[in-house]
């Protein structure tokens, strides 16, 4: 009975209380973050089988670099307008047109694919008109995902959203690799099409109003004017730029993943479901279990040469993972003096077939003799 008493402290903090995923207990955001989920895991394919698809037709890193200005280009010159029309316009509205223009892009990208491309510049020009898209939709989004949830479950909302990209980032890319090697792009252009239906659904589904309130319309209008207003209030806002310079700093110079594709077809020789893993790899790599894991995936598609590199990665990784560094420099050490002295077993060891045979076939004359060098 205390417990239930309004008056008593603890049971409204214990009402009040936050869950991981408390957000979800309201109806709306449980649509779009549901469409969500779906709808960037698809995005994440489609962006890793554009890659593996243009390098296929080209054969040019200059192509794939291409592929990166096509999409980088219309965010840049959009992306300000995006905000302003935001501001102004339906919200939900706006996100269901810009929804259906992606979804319109990828299915006719599956389309032309499937009836055999042989030329890179339908790509090109799909990408682009679908990142000019995009950088309308997220404004909108952002915009929109205020009002759907209250103010105090607004951190957990975003802290989900993240987590919906970061979702996309890990399984995107290996299913893309997946389908690639079985199947072909056409299939992953079309379940990414079909992808975007989800978000659409969702926003329909909604009852929350997507409009801005009155004040929002009556200080803001779509013109040249209000996006003047929105950088000056930018550019007196030390940490937003700041926040925006580093940003744009790391995504711009230091994303080497448009060339995964060379790297995974024609200097690992991993094929499509190698890429796939390449491709989930730094947001994989967040959890030292899973990057191992994914070594251990990488290094059983790897050549026989290669493979013995990777185990030796994967062997130190076991022995200096302990809590105390001293084993993993010890380690470190003994590794690089067999390395230093055992290159001609390797080289024979990859001619039959991997590493194991290698320590299969050592006399103990050999041993002895290592045993006189480490003295």
């Amino acid at each position: 009975m205390e417990n239930s008493d309004p008056s008593n402290p603890s049971a409204v903090k214990a009402k009040d209380r936050q869950s991981a995923f408390s957000s979800l207990r309201h109806r709306d955001f449980r649509l779009l973050w549901i469409g969500q989920s779906i709808s960037v895991t698809g995005s994440q394919m489609q962006l890793a089988a554009i890659n593996w698809h243009i390098y296929l037709i080209t054969h040019s890193a200059l192509a794939l670099g291409l592929v990166g200005l096509c999409r980088a280009v219309p965010i840049i010159l959009c992306s300000l307008m995006g905000g302003v029309v935001a501001d102004v316009v339906d919200r939900r509205r706006l996100m269901v047109v810009t929804q259906t223009i992606m979804l319109l892009c990828s299915a006719i990208l599956a389309l032309v694919t499937f009836s055999g491309l042989r030329h890179a510049w339908p790509i090109f020009l799909l990408t682009a008109i679908a990142s000019a898209a995009w950088a309308f939709d997220t404004p909108a989004r952002q915009s929109l995902m205020p009002t759907l949830v209250p103010i105090k479950d607004f951190p957990n909302a975003a802290s989900l959203s993240i987590l919906v990209f970061q979702i996309g980032l890990i399984s995107g890319p290996p299913l893309a690799g997946f389908l690639l090697a079985t199947r072909g792009p056409d299939l992953v252009y079309g379940i990414n099409a079909a992808s975007f239906i989800a978000v659409i659904v969702g926003l329909l589904l909604m009852h929350t109003s997507g409009k801005p309130e009155k004040s929002e319309t009556e200080k803001s209008e779509i013109s040249l004017k209000a996006l003047v207003e929105g950088l000056s209030f930018v550019w007196r806002t030390p940490i937003i730029v700041q926040t925006m310079t580093l940003d744009f700093v790391a995504t711009f110079f230091a994303s080497a993943n448009q060339l995964l594709p060379i790297y995974a077809k024609d200097i690992l020789n991993v094929g499509a479901r190698g890429y796939g893993l390449l491709g989930a790899a730094p947001a994989m790599g967040a959890d030292q279990r899973v990057a191992l894991l994914l070594l251990v995936l990488l290094a059983g598609l790897l050549p026989g040469h290669l493979q013995g590199a990777a185990g030796a990665e994967l062997r130190h990784g076991e022995v200096g993972g302990g809590e105390d560094g001293g084993e993993g420099r010890q380690a470190d050490q003994h590794r690089g003096r067999l390395g230093a002295r055992e290159p001609e077993p390797l080289v024979h060891a990859a001619e039959r077939g991997g590493p194991l045979h290698r320590h299969a076939d050592r006399s103990p004359h050999h041993e002895g003799a290592e045993a006189e060098l480490d003295r």
